[in-house]
């Protein structure tokens, strides 16, 4: 009987997680988009140095945001 449970849960896992592996990977190539414009003071920037952001970053935001904005980038 534990083994049946133990595979359903081994199942169950898998399904959630290759549900949430492509939206994962979806929301950190829309991040790397972000992180080009070099205006969010994160590593990725030239130096480390956050320039001002313009309308780009705006428009960047508004057409291709990333799909969950847990590092609050467009807020």
């Amino acid at each position: 009987m534990w083994r049946a449970r133990l595979a359903v849960a081994a199942v169950v896992l898998a399904v959630i997680a290759l549900a949430v592996w492509p939206v994962w990977r979806e929301n950190e190539r829309r991040y790397d988009a972000l992180r080009l414009t070099g205006c969010f003071g994160d590593t990725t920037a030239w130096l480390g140095v956050a320039q001002p952001c313009t309308g780009n970053v705006r428009r960047l935001c508004r057409d291709v945001p990333p799909l969950i904005d847990w590092r609050r980038f467009c807020s």
